[in-house]
């Protein structure tokens, strides 16, 4: 008998399906910053075996551990914020990137993503902040910007960029969406914290956001 599960592993998703003996699970493994692929997971060891014959499935394992994932937080106006800090390979990035989510009720989620992956791979220090009204937390924070889109927000976000990473010359925005707002925003309020800034399809116009 088999059970589906899907359940964070050493702080990476695995998804599939426990062998009857539950020691090892068949499925697919991932992280936001490594691809899918399909293997089996022995829980005890941590010793990844992928389903093509070969040790590709622990040497890509073994590459992902090099580059640590961290789930942080930092207090701002009495609330508790939260980010994702992933670090490359390198031993000190000189460059970091902050990674601005959709929304903006969406998360920073720790799945595959191919920007991610290669924005790390390139060099870079990316933190993935979930700013306030970020979902994955609770009601609260999802209000803490209610009716008030640009307000905290921007505000932890510069303060991110001061204290996390205030030992930066080079700090990069990347936003997608609301996020992408937010970075235009940042850019125009606190242009001189900003080497350059990314906006995918933003919008920039609030009011008539409403209004549609």
């Amino acid at each position: 008998m088999s059970i589906s599960k899907c359940f964070l592993h050493k702080a990476r998703w695995v998804q599939g399906i426990y062998q009857a003996d539950i020691d090892w699970m068949m499925g697919i493994y991932q992280h936001v910053g490594h691809a899918p692929y399909a293997c089996s997971v022995h829980l005890e060891t941590n010793r990844y075996i992928s389903w093509n014959n070969n040790d590709q499935g622990e040497q890509n394992a073994a590459y992902a551990y090099r580059k640590p994932i961290e789930y942080c937080s930092f207090v701002f106006s009495q609330q508790t914020l939260h980010y994702t800090d992933i670090v490359p390979v390198s031993p000190q990035p000189k460059h970091a990137v902050i990674y601005l989510h959709g929304g903006p009720h969406n998360c920073f989620m720790d799945s595959y993503s191919p920007v991610i992956e290669k924005l790390r791979d390139a060099g870079l220090r990316i933190i993935g902040f979930n700013y306030p009204g970020s979902s994955g937390f609770d009601y609260d924070y999802r209000q803490l910007i209610e009716q008030d889109w640009g307000g905290m927000d921007l505000e932890s976000l510069i303060h991110l960029r001061k204290t996390v990473l205030g030992d930066y010359t080079d700090v990069y925005l990347y936003g997608v969406s609301y996020g992408g707002y937010l970075a235009l925003l940042a850019a125009g309020k606190a242009s001189s914290l900003w080497t350059k800034v990314s906006a995918c399809a933003p919008f920039t116009d609030l009011e008539h956001l409403h209004d549609t």
